[in-house]
């Protein structure tokens, strides 16, 4: 979750949206790294999919009279920025405004008469995937792969950064790697970097003009690390609406990654199980062995493959017991985020958060999110 202030105001800004509060949006425009002005929207929100390479999109209806003549108006699609941002108030205190998307707007459309203009932005991960590889491209060997992902990034955005949460000592095996050149390689290249060490790569939207600022961290896992955010209903809480589905088709409860190259006739492997005895999903129970794999030429120990294989496995356990909530507006809330959900009398229930819709209307109160949870049995 992004942090709202010190550790103090973000505690607060947290229990402001349990209560009686206001909502305030802005979206600014920026072209060349300058603001050049603030866009008047009608309705909108921001679109977040942790499972996208670019995770965040931007969509709202503006008036027609801002119609771009010009590369350098407000709404031009040739080269401008849009950042949009959440501020919630308390009584007479606001709070910092929350950074909800910054990225590169994409297109402008106008129907005739309407009134009105259609606009939606994508995140800077967009232009990574766009700016593929035009010839093969090989990893230099023995180079650290927390540091080939932040070449990879700035070669499109040169003043980017990218914060490692991972502390991952792995490097390109000695064998090296090349990739194709193709749509999405750039995008595809930093991904499979990033699962080769169990972690994620992500913009976050809190820098507008083009340059980003980027995220690798560790995949989030059920259960593992604090809770985020904790959600109850009744008259207190912050949850409107509540729906659970349970789903066998995508469950997948065990992942096999490949140690390459292993440097000798066998083949080493790494295995990541869901074992929970108390999980109808768990492998070899009733839904029976629902096996994936992966590899790769950057997986070079057996250590290396059993993070990866981890990692793969938080990504997938849960996916049989999916949460679809209607929760008070959140503008901090980011994917992966792990959230306590406490209903009624009911047990506390970890989640983890794939999907939300932050609102950029003030006559939205609510946002849905789509969350997952570990199976258990019940008594």
């Amino acid at each position: 979750m992004l942090q709202v202030g010190d550790t103090a105001t973000h505690a607060a800004f947290l229990a402001a949206l349990a209560s009686s509060h206001g909502y305030t949006t802005t979206v600014e425009s920026y072209f060349d790294g300058e603001l050049i002005g603030e866009v008047s929207i009608e309705t909108g929100e921001v679109n977040v999919m942790s499972s996208n390479r670019d995770r965040r999109r931007l969509n709202f209806v503006a008036a027609e009279n801002l119609w771009p003549a010009r590369v350098d108006d407000l709404l031009s699609p040739h080269g401008v920025w849009l950042r949009a941002l959440v501020q919630i108030s308390a009584g007479s205190h606001a709070f910092p405004p929350v950074p909800v998307f910054a990225g590169k707007l994409l297109t402008t459309t106008r129907r005739r008469r309407s009134g009105r203009l259609a606009v939606v932005a994508v995140d800077p991960f967009w232009q990574i995937n766009r700016e593929a590889f035009e010839t093969p491209r090989s990893a230099l060997l023995r180079t650290p792969i927390a540091t080939l992902i932040r070449d990879l990034i700035v070669e499109v955005f040169p003043q980017a950064t990218l914060e490692d949460q991972t502390g991952s000592p792995a490097t390109v095996p000695s064998l090296g790697l090349l990739w194709d050149a193709a749509v999405g390689s750039r995008g595809a290249a930093i991904d499979e970097l990033a699962a080769s060490i169990g972690a994620e790569v992500f913009a976050r939207p809190t820098r507008v003009w083009p340059q980003g600022d980027f995220v690798l961290r560790p995949v989030p896992q059920l259960g593992s690390g604090v809770a985020a955010w904790t959600l109850t209903d009744g008259l207190t809480g912050v949850v409107t609406d509540d729906q659970l589905k349970l789903d066998g088709e995508e469950v997948v409860n065990r992942w096999i990654v490949t140690v390459e190259p292993t440097g000798s006739s066998g083949t080493l492997y790494a295995v990541a199980t869901d074992n929970d005895p108390g999980s109808p999903t768990r492998y070899g129970g009733p839904m029976g062995k629902l096996v994936d794999f992966w590899s790769s030429p950057l997986i070079g120990t057996l250590a290396q493959a059993s993070q990866a294989a981890t990692a793969k496995l938080a990504r997938t356990l849960g996916t049989g017991n999916a949460r679809d909530l209607k929760v008070i507006t959140n503008p901090a809330l980011e994917g992966g985020d792990l959230i306590a959900v406490q209903m009624g009398d009911e047990a506390t229930v970890w989640h983890v958060v794939d999907e939300f819709v932050v609102p950029l209307s003030v006559s939205t109160a609510t946002m849905p999110i789509r969350t997952r949870a570990a199976v258990t049995t019940a008594d």
